[in-house]
């Protein structure tokens, strides 16, 4: 084995990836019962729950991407680049949090900067987690897996621009001219959540790819 700490902290990748496809799952449920509850109080709580119960999830999914970037960044440098990047989304999320915090609308929309910039450098993490499996699969001589990786980077920044402007336009849709915004705006949810699971799939499979490739 070339690598050791690359492979130790991709399996941990890999193992987080599975988590959140579990993550993403429960988002598209949460999804559809709260877009689709039709003010019913009760699909509206036990959507907002598995909502909830993904977040928890969502966090031990960090916590084991956090020592999967640890380790592997002794092997290859674009994990430590990722490593960084993971930082930078934390203190922007929480300057985007304070912001956020204040009743006026001029610093409720600087929070909503801070928190797409915080979104960005997440993305950015997992770009370069790609980029460093790309990098170890070159040096390995696996040029299929080289050629995966940049395919992934493309998926994923379409994923991300596309829930963008979903949101968008859900945040800009009047919600009082009738009970088709609504359903509207519950299907550009779906959409973007169905999205989000197609991309944790492939980076799942990704992930496993490259763990194996590791072992060499």
């Amino acid at each position: 084995m070339k690598y050791p700490h690359a492979q130790k902290g991709v399996n941990l990748l890999w193992i987080g990836a599975l988590i959140s496809i579990i993550v993403s799952v429960a988002a598209v449920i949460g999804a559809i019962l709260t877009g689709f509850s039709f003010d019913n109080d009760i699909v509206k709580k036990a959507g907002l729950g598995v909502i909830g119960g993904a977040g928890i999830a969502a966090l031990v999914v960090f916590i084991l991407e956090l020592i999967g970037l640890v380790e592997a960044k002794e092997d290859e440098r674009g994990f430590r680049l990722a490593l960084i990047a993971v930082f930078v989304s934390i203190i922007l999320s929480i300057i985007g949090g304070i912001f956020n915090a204040f009743d006026k609308d001029v610093l409720k929309l600087i929070g909503r900067i801070f928190n797409l910039l915080s979104s960005i450098s997440s993305l950015g993490s997992l770009t370069f987690i790609f980029v460093g499996i790309m990098n170890l699969a070159g040096k390995l001589n696996d040029q299929k897996m080289v050629a995966r990786g940049r395919r992934l980077i493309h998926i994923i920044w379409f994923v991300f621009i596309s829930s963008i402007v979903l949101s968008f336009v859900s945040v800009v849709l009047p919600t009082n001219i009738g009970d088709w915004v609504k359903i509207l705006i519950g299907a550009l949810a779906l959409v973007s959540a169905i999205l989000e699971l197609v991309a944790t799939i492939l980076t799942y499979v990704y992930y496993y790819k490259a763990k194996e490739m590791l072992k060499q």
